[in-house]
């Protein structure tokens, strides 16, 4: 996580070379910011997250066409905090459910765009006003869930989770394996019937197992 001070490291990747230039141009002069490098779409992104070693991802996908789906094999392979940008609100759904801790609209201002990479960065989830429906309608209210469906590693692995923490940041903390971290990920998953990391934290703290 970083403080207010620390220098925030920012990977940007974008399909046009012209959306990752604008983004790097306006980011480049913001103190405390330090835009480690920017991909095409179709980079591997866990060899460039190895060699950058970003806190925050900023993805804006292509204006048109679809979305690959090896683009969200990508994120599903890396543990750092992804804030996509969007320019049309039927494409939010899918990128909210293949983990983007993060949601606004490429038109964001400056300053929204800087807080929210802050908070992505200590470990909170960021989405604008306009998709807070859709946040909700993800993950349906269902029947009460108390704590006792969840085990006591469980629930330790979902408030680390809601902490912001990748699987190897939770393996070093609970002195377990990052294999023994996905099979308790995917069993709190598979409890709250969500597909992601963020709709269990959002689910979770809908149904009071947690609290932000």
């Amino acid at each position: 996580m970083t403080t207010q001070t620390d220098t925030l490291r920012v990977l940007v990747i974008a399909e046009s070379p012209f959306v990752r230039a604008g983004i790097v141009s306006l980011l480049n002069d913001q103190p405390g910011v330090d835009v480690v490098g920017q991909i095409p779409a179709d980079s591997r992104w866990a060899e460039m997250v190895q060699l950058y070693a970003p806190q925050v991802i900023i993805w804006e996908p292509s204006y048109d066409g679809d979305i690959e789906s090896q683009q969200f094999e990508e994120l599903g392979e890396i543990d750092v905090p992804v804030l996509a940008l969007v320019s049309q609100h039927d494409r939010a759904a899918s990128l909210l459910a293949a983990g983007v801790r993060g949601l606004l609209f490429s038109n964001v201002d400056l300053p929204a765009l800087l807080a929210a990479l802050r908070a992505l960065a200590q470990g909170l989830v960021v989405f604008g006003a306009e998709f807070l429906s859709l946040v909700e309608s993800s993950v349906p209210a269902q029947t009460p869930l108390t704590a006792e469906i969840m085990t006591a590693r469980e629930m330790e692995v979902l408030n680390m989770l809601a902490e912001g923490l990748a699987n190897k940041q939770i393996a070093l903390r609970l002195n377990i394996s990052e294999h023994t971290v996905k099979f308790h990920v995917n069993a709190i998953m598979t409890k709250l019937n969500v597909q992601s990391r963020t709709e269990a934290v959002v689910q979770a703290t809908r149904r009071g197992l947690i609290s932000l």
